[in-house]
């Protein structure tokens, strides 16, 4: 459902614009036609709203992580991408924060997936999607797909799976992924081309946060906050703020 409200608002605030109310679930908080999960879906992401180039869409997720690209003056949906995540219930709740927007440095203009959305899904897997059409960027992983599962398999205590969940956005920067928001207190790095894993740092204690990417001093650093408070996270606590300088 997308629709304008005009009703019971104040005059003043009519006159400023309209407000676009956007559905995307029922009464029972399930959305669009999913099956109930795990404590429910939580919908809180932040619409991002893209550059002209890259088709100037208004681009939210859904709490089982699917993208729809609407027209930013009326709501209409340009363009839907599901990807179709695992409904095993996972760690918390089903929930999808944001999508990262990115553009290829290397790509021609007019290439497909010259201008990329990545997003992290509840079932562990990074997706690269072209920002123009929302298909699939076939030269990411596979098929546009990266499973990070398997990485997670190979660390101890192995049970820390049943914990973790990719539901915050990732950060870009020079063409690499930064990706926090797991229970396994490491960030990963990706390449923003080929979905390849670059490198990992292991921090105090898990990152339940997006990260963020600046510039000091002539270097490159991301930040996040490293807390584990999560019901589900039973490991180390910690209240900290941790920088990392960026391999030139």
């Amino acid at each position: 459902m997308h629709k304008f409200l005009s009703s019971g608002l104040p005059q003043a605030l009519m006159a400023l614009a309209s407000v676009l109310l956007i559905g995307c679930g029922d009464e029972g908080g399930r959305p669009f036609d999913a099956p109930p999960v795990t404590d429910g879906p939580g919908f809180q992401v932040t619409p991002i709203l893209l550059p002209e180039e890259a088709g100037r869409h208004l681009v939210l997720c859904d709490p089982l992580n699917r993208i729809m690209a609407l027209d930013p003056a009326t709501g209409e949906e340009r363009w839907l991408f599901d990807p179709e995540i695992d409904l095993t219930p996972h760690a918390g709740r089903f929930n999808c924060r944001d999508v990262t927007y990115c553009r290829d440095p290397e790509a021609v203009e007019a290439d497909a997936c010259a201008h990329r959305l990545i997003l992290a899904t509840n079932d562990r897997r990074l997706a690269a999607i072209d920002a123009r059409t929302g298909e699939s960027c076939p030269d990411f992983g596979e098929d546009g797909f990266v499973d990070v599962t398997p990485i997670i398999l190979e660390l101890q205590p192995a049970n820390q799976l049943l914990t973790m969940q990719l539901n915050s956005p990732a950060a870009v920067v020079n063409g690499v992924i930064i990706v926090g928001g797991t229970a396994d207190e490491r960030f990963r790095a990706y390449d923003t081309e080929t979905g390849d894993l670059l490198w990992e740092f292991e921090g105090p204690t898990s990152a339940n946060a997006t990260p963020m990417t600046y510039m000091a001093g002539g270097k490159q650093y991301v930040v996040v906050a490293t807390g584990g408070h999560n019901w589900v996270y039973p490991y180390k606590k910690g209240d900290s703020i941790v920088a990392y300088s960026l391999p030139d």
